[in-house]
């Protein structure tokens, strides 16, 4: 009986952890930093688990499949990129040339590494994957759309992008 009371008595003592829980943007963040790291091959879902510190059953209360988080990691990124897009081809009347400098600064390596990171496993991803190769088709295609109609002055829009500002699929050709 005293064995038992102070058995019951430790584990009284030990400070319960609270349970992480993650929501889906939760996972689909982890899933974007683990893509950036590793690449599409890198991205399973046991390993996810693993860094996010949660178990499987986590992930499969928010997501159907491996293909059901990849999709939504794509409409994530689609959905950040379009926004940049917009952003970064608005001109603000009399700011104009700050906008531009400010757009490169935005693209240099030492900025935005993780970006660029991303950017690539994406893109990357997209020359394997017909679906996700039509989703970075439709950002590139609203990206050549948004410099030909910029409200930049013309002298600063693309007249023809640059050829690496076009993935490698058929839609852009479009963009040319």
């Amino acid at each position: 009986m005293v064995v038992e009371s102070s058995i019951l008595l430790r584990m009284e003592n030990i400070v319960k952890k609270p349970r992480t829980q993650l929501d889906r943007a939760a996972w689909v963040a982890g899933a974007t930093e683990v893509l950036a790291e590793e690449g599409i091959a890198g991205l399973r879902v046991e390993v996810l688990a693993k860094r996010l510190k949660v178990t499987k059953g986590s992930f499969y209360w928010h997501f159907t499949d491996r293909r059901d988080l990849l999709m939504a990691v794509l409409a994530h990124w689609k959905e950040g990129r379009i926004r940049d897009i917009i952003k970064q081809t608005r001109a603000q009347p009399g700011r104009e040339l700050e906008q531009i400098y400010h757009v490169i600064d935005v693209y240099s390596a030492s900025r935005s590494r993780r970006g660029m990171m991303i950017e690539l496993a994406v893109r990357d991803w997209a020359r394997r994957d017909a679906e996700a190769g039509a989703i970075v088709a439709e950002v590139t295609m609203s990206a050549c759309a948004a410099r030909a109609t910029s409200s930049l002055p013309a002298a600063y829009r693309w007249k023809r992008p640059p050829a690496a500002a076009c993935c490698s699929t058929p839609m852009s050709s479009a963009c040319r």
